[in-house]
C-alpha cells in the first residue's frame, strides 16, 4: 500500500483508500477514510474516520491542548465527501512532521490556513519570551 500510495504521489495523483469501518490499522497512514455502511433508512453511506475539522484555534497549556486541535467531522456521507474531494473542497493533510510516517486525514484547505495562521502567531508570540530568557 505504501509503495503504491508513493508511485501515485510521484505521478501526483491525489488517490484515498477507503476503509469499511474504523478498525484497520492502516487508517491515518495513508490519504484515508473509514466508512459505516448505509443505515436500513436513508441509505447513505457515512464517514466515520479520516475526515477532520479544525475546532481549537487557542491553545490551553492547562489542560494539555496545543494551539490547534482537530476533531472527527460527524454526520457527513460519503456522497459529499466525493463531492467535496472532487471539487477541491477537502484535500489530504500530513499531521506528522515525520516525511516516512504519514499520520493524517483529509481536511478543508481553508481550515489548514487558519491553522497556520494561528501556528506562525504562537510562534511568533513565544519570539519575545525567548530572547527576554536569553538576555538575562
Amino acid at each position: 500500500m505504501e509503495q503504491r500510495a508513493a508511485r501515485m504521489a510521484a505521478d501526483e495523483v491525489t488517490a484515498c483508500w477507503v476503509a469499511l469501518g474504523t478498525g484497520e490499522r492502516w487508517l491515518g497512514q495513508q490519504p484515508a477514510i473509514g466508512v459505516h455502511p448505509p443505515d436500513e433508512g436513508d441509505g447513505q453511506w457515512r464517514i466515520a474516520a479520516g475526515l477532520l475539522r479544525l475546532v481549537g484555534q487557542r491553545s490551553d497549556p492547562a489542560r494539555g491542548l496545543p494551539p490547534v486541535c482537530w476533531n472527527q467531522v460527524q454526520d457527513a456521507t460519503l456522497q459529499d465527501f466525493v463531492g467535496w474531494a472532487l471539487a477541491g473542497r477537502v484535500v489530504p493533510r500530513r499531521f506528522a512532521e515525520c516525511e516516512k510516517v504519514w499520520v493524517g486525514g483529509w481536511t478543508a484547505p481553508a481550515y489548514l490556513e487558519r491553522a497556520r495562521a494561528v501556528l506562525i502567531g504562537e510562534q511568533a508570540a513565544r519570539r519575545p519570551i525567548g530572547a527576554a530568557r536569553r538576555a538575562r
